[in-house]
């Protein structure tokens, strides 16, 4: 049983690695509203899903750190979490991904 928990993990850390969607379902993402609330859970929807704007966003972030000198300009509305994926998730994983970047 533990040999085949450990092989899950590791193909959970590869896919991570792979990919910065991937990622971005591995780690808590930083900005989620905190309650002190103990029910809370039961009442608030749980997104299990990532919207069609981060995933598209997450593809065109991870397109240009696989192409030479890439850039993207992104532009959204307030509150699509642009920053959070820009500045936070993605710098992460590409550092993880490219040791001394």
């Amino acid at each position: 049983m533990e040999v085949a928990a450990a092989a899950m993990e590791l193909l959970r850390r590869r896919k991570a690695r792979d990919s910065l969607l991937e990622f971005s379902q591995q780690i808590i993402i930083p900005g989620a509203p905190v309650s002190d609330d103990p029910d809370e859970w039961q009442f608030k929807p749980i997104e299990t899903r990532v919207a069609a704007h981060h995933r598209l966003l997450m593809e065109t972030l991870q397109r240009i750190s696989e192409t030479p000198g890439g850039r993207a300009m992104v532009f959204m509305p307030p509150g699509s979490a642009k920053s959070t994926y820009t500045s936070v998730v993605f710098p992460a994983w590409a550092m993880g991904r490219k040791p001394g970047m």
